[in-house]
């Protein structure tokens, strides 16, 4: 039965760090980065249908948001999708990253799905299974509805170009359409005004900015 704890909470308990990926091993804990805090209420927020991540580069954003998809793989289970900018980032990041975390997770690992644990797909006994795959990849990001879908990186040039069910963004979330309780992620390090991020940006509801104070006037300074 789901725990009832915040991912923030519940990851402290089943996500550990590997100093292969991290600049330290050991338990994972949102106080860390607490500029995610805030991102991981928002995903556990029933009410929020899509969270768009501008962040700076290396600031453990893709690993807080597997860190939410580890506890809706053991508490709220459905198919997901993770969408890469091509299929080389891809296949190195589910062999580095999600699959060693699953693996490692109290929750999930008697759950694995040994014939469906691989560098393409992740399936497990409660019904929760995670598709990768990259923009350019038509056939792959149209092959199935999703109610979980993560978008990485979504600045890179593969997201940008304008295919067959219009622009890539939009074509990926159509994969969405069946599930009324649908979560859509966005993330991307920052880039130039005009791209993908600026214009997602544009188009949410509400934006936050999290702020750090100078260390000579304590003034508080955007991220």
């Amino acid at each position: 039965p789901p725990s009832g704890m915040s991912t923030a909470e519940w990851g402290q308990l089943n996500h550990r760090l590997d100093i292969a990926t991290s600049a330290y091993s050991g338990p994972w804990s949102v106080d860390t980065i607490p500029v995610m805090r805030g991102i991981l209420d928002a995903l556990d927020d029933d009410s929020i249908r899509e969270v768009t991540i501008q962040k700076p580069s290396q600031e453990a954003g893709s690993e807080s948001v597997l860190v939410w998809l580890k506890r809706v793989a053991a508490e709220d289970p459905g198919p997901a999708m993770w969408v890469f900018a091509d299929e080389g980032t891809a296949k190195k990041f589910c062999e580095t990253r999600i699959q060693p975390a699953f693996r490692a997770c109290p929750a999930l690992a008697g759950l694995i799905d040994e014939a469906h644990f691989n560098q393409d797909e992740i399936r497990l006994k409660n019904g929760f299974s995670l598709i990768m795959t990259w923009a350019s990849s038509v056939a792959k990001t149209a092959s199935v509805p999703v109610r979980y879908l993560i978008t990485d990186e979504i600045c890179k040039p593969a997201y940008s170009k304008t295919q067959g069910e219009g622009g890539v963004i939009r074509r990926i979330k159509q994969r969405t359409s069946k599930f009324p309780n649908y979560k859509f992620v966005k993330l991307s390090s920052v880039n130039v005004d005009g791209d993908n991020m600026a214009r997602e940006m544009a188009r949410t509801d509400a934006a936050f900015d999290f702020n750090v104070p100078c260390p000579h006037c304590n003034h508080e300074q955007p991220m």
